[in-house]
């Protein structure tokens, strides 16, 4: 296919402020995780599929359930902020 541009697996980013590489950044209504370092008004890989380890706030998390990112942890309650792929099973772990 002539016009595929890349898988989506990992998408460029713009920094608007300094990235951590691990660090959870917002693009709309989804979030990505740097890759690596990334300066501000520099471009950068975030990984927007797969499996990352992030902070998970004090809800318990079933496998397979929907997970928000509230701008500082994953949590279950959808009021909270974007929307994050389904937990795998070490999310019900403390």
């Amino acid at each position: 296919m002539i016009n595929k541009q890349q898988t989506g697996v990992i998408l460029n980013h713009i920094a608007a402020s300094d990235i951590a590489s691990g660090a959870v950044v917002a693009i709309g209504d989804r979030i990505g995780v740097a890759i690596t370092d990334i300066a501000n008004g520099a471009e950068g890989a975030l990984l927007t599929e797969g499996v990352a380890e992030l902070p998970k706030d004090a809800s318990v998390v079933a496998q397979g359930a929907q997970l928000y990112w509230s701008g500082t942890a994953i949590t279950t309650n959808a009021d909270d902020g974007e929307a994050t792929p389904t937990a795998y099973v070490k999310a019900g772990f403390a």
